[in-house]
């Protein structure tokens, strides 16, 4: 197989199985309007790509959002987590953020799926940095390595990987799971027979 081969291949295949055929899909079985075109599923699958941990990073994103970019929970006056990473914004008196990462940015700024991924990437790395292995707790606002929200980002992992994982039995999010279960199993067995077509197509003779 030439090397140019190879490089489509690994493109279809994404990193840690993150596609934005995987993106799309998701998101529209989640019913969310507007859908995604397939060039903003392209972006997004690239930035979650760009996060060095996309698995995780798209797990995080479908339990804070549920992969909605408007989402916004508003914590307090001054403290709201926005978009679809639900990124932490203190607000300073114009109504901009102050703190880390997003320091400067809009509470509308980080409502663009590609920029707040981009500002959550320099949170997961921070986190990662300072926390080790027990960074997802972190991320959550937990500062215990045995927090529930661990093991939920963990179990959605697992879900995006085209396995049912093993729930807690209070998490009261089955359904999603077992959604991006299914979406994940039905997407990684089309792809492989895609590829597989693809391969026996290029390595046939022609005539």
């Amino acid at each position: 197989m030439s090397a140019a081969w190879l490089m489509i291949v690994v493109f279809a295949v994404g990193h840690e199985g993150v596609t934005a055929s995987l993106v799309c899909q998701i998101r529209q079985e989640m019913k969310r309007k507007p859908e995604w075109t397939s060039a903003e599923c392209k972006q997004i699958a690239k930035a979650l790509v760009e996060t060095r941990r996309p698995r995780t990073a798209l797990a995080i994103m479908i339990l804070e959002s549920c992969m909605w970019e408007r989402a916004e929970a508003i914590v307090s006056p001054i403290l709201r987590d926005v978009g679809l990473m639900q990124v932490r914004c203190r607000l300073d008196d114009a109504g901009r953020c102050e703190n880390g990462a997003v320091a400067g940015y809009s509470p509308e700024d980080l409502r663009d799926p590609i920029t707040n991924l981009r500002v959550a990437k320099s949170i997961m790395d921070e986190k990662q940095r300072i926390h080790g292995a027990s960074w997802r707790s972190h991320y959550g606002g937990c500062r215990k390595p045995s927090c529930l929200y661990a093991r939920k980002v963990r179990a959605m992992e697992t879900a995006l990987s085209g396995r049912m994982p093993r729930l807690h039995k209070i998490d009261r999010r089955q359904a999603l799971y077992r959604l991006v279960f299914e979406v994940a199993k039905a997407t990684k067995s089309r792809k492989s027979g895609e590829r597989q077509d693809k391969i026996l197509s290029f390595s046939t003779p022609r005539k």
